[in-house]
């Protein structure tokens, strides 16, 4: 990965193209648990996965599931 190779202890990625919408919720929830709760990168992402998958719109895989972190994960 490109980000990697350029010195990013870490990847958030995608394996295939995702909501607008669901991405944005799920990207900010995953930054507070982050700062907020000083959650380790992994756990952060997991944290607000679930929580992306308790909303019934968002219930389907094809919304939460598609996000791996590659790299540094602490």
């Amino acid at each position: 990965m490109i980000a990697q190779q350029q010195g990013a202890k870490a990847v958030l990625a995608t394996l295939w193209p995702v909501a607008d919408q669901s991405t944005a919720s799920l990207m900010a929830d995953m930054y507070r648990r982050r700062q907020g709760l000083g959650l380790s990168k992994i756990e952060a992402l997991r944290q607000a996965q679930l929580a992306l998958q308790a909303q019934p719109k968002y219930a389907h895989p094809y919304y939460w599931a598609p996000f791996i972190l590659m790299g540094n994960w602490k």
